[in-house]
């Protein structure tokens, strides 16, 4: 086990130009009521302040802070999946570099993942999430629940229909056992995001499920890698009605989830039953459907997202898609 020989939990938190917010974050996890953990940090090349504020924290806690300042740019999905490959605790949680862990939140996260580890067996792959607050900069509150502000329902998060289509799990909110960590690892390019392949991983060979409340702030700033939007009418309105870009993100998000899925499909086909192929098949072939077979497909395999005005957006732009060139593809 990397780092101290008592830590049941590893901490991975993947770094980049985060100097102005590292150290609060590091020392909400110092203050934690679970105490039994280590922390891996890998820099990805920051040229700001963050080596050097990193390095001084691994110095004052020692036994607590691993770090590696790592040379080749990896992005933050690869960075990530360095992390996890260094691990080899029995359970592993992500970490942003931004954000602000309340006092229990491995205490509470820890014990949920051991329910489930009780039903299921340590051999099958587990995950844990949790709903967070969505704060400002300066830790004002803008929203006191993360699935509220987007619509998410958590209950859908652990189905492999609806994972393909949308992660409702943040990877800052995640623990995770190590059987999972073995079978996901290393995330392919294809993966594109980290806690996005972990929560597919787990949805078709093991089980996933949430811890009902808030157990940190999600801090939104200008340099946000994802943030959170409030989700209603007035976005709806703005997003997918007015801005011309809304139709070119949509696009390549579709693309990336079925190039996502090809991977998975690739990967584990020989772990795969039957009806996950099918679904997996189906998911794959979506753009290369008239659009009323797509339409169909979507509604027949449950491939929508989370929330009315999201459906509705996705059903719009989809339709767009379809009525367009009928050599058109993606992109």
């Amino acid at each position: 086990m990397l780092g101290s020989s008592k830590a049941y939990i590893e901490i991975v938190m993947g770094t980049y130009n985060g100097a102005k917010y590292v150290r609060p974050q590091v020392e909400s996890l110092l203050a934690q009521t679970y105490q039994d953990w280590h922390l891996i940090i890998g820099d990805d090349q920051s040229i700001d302040e963050t080596a050097i504020v990193l390095q001084e924290l691994q110095e004052k806690y020692p036994d607590k802070i691993t770090l590696f300042l790592f040379k080749n740019g990896m992005g933050i999905a690869q960075n990530f999946s360095r992390l996890l490959e260094l691990t080899n605790a029995e359970y592993v949680m992500f970490c942003d570099q931004d954000d602000f862990w309340f006092p229990e939140k491995i205490a509470k996260t820890f014990l949920k993942l051991q329910e489930l580890e009780n039903k299921w067996g340590k051999e099958t792959p587990l995950l844990v999430h949790t709903d967070m607050k969505i704060v400002g900069e300066q830790l004002n509150v803008l929203s006191t629940s993360h699935w509220k502000r987007q619509k998410f329902n958590p209950k859908r998060g652990g189905k492999l229909n609806a994972t393909l289509m949308q992660n409702v799990s943040w990877g800052c909110t995640m623990m995770f056992n190590s059987s999972l960590v073995q079978l996901a690892t290393p995330i392919p390019p294809e993966g594109f995001v980290h806690d996005f392949w972990l929560v597919i991983v787990a949805s078709a060979f093991g089980k996933v499920d949430y811890l009902d409340e808030p157990t940190m702030l999600y801090r939104q700033h200008d340099t946000n890698v994802v943030g959170s939007t409030e989700i209603n009418f007035r976005w709806f309105i703005n997003n997918v009605l007015k801005d011309p870009h809304y139709q070119p993100k949509i696009e390549l998000r579709i693309m990336k989830c079925m190039v996502r899925a090809y991977a998975i499909y690739k990967r584990y086909e020989a772990l795969l039953t039957g009806q996950q192929k099918e679904l997996l098949e189906a998911f794959i072939d979506l753009k290369y459907q008239p659009l009323w077979k797509e339409l169909y497909l979507r509604w027949k395999y449950d491939f929508l997202n989370h929330g009315f005005w999201p459906n509705v957006a996705f059903l719009l732009v989809t339709i767009r898609m379809g009525l367009g060139d009928p050599r058109y593809r993606l992109l």
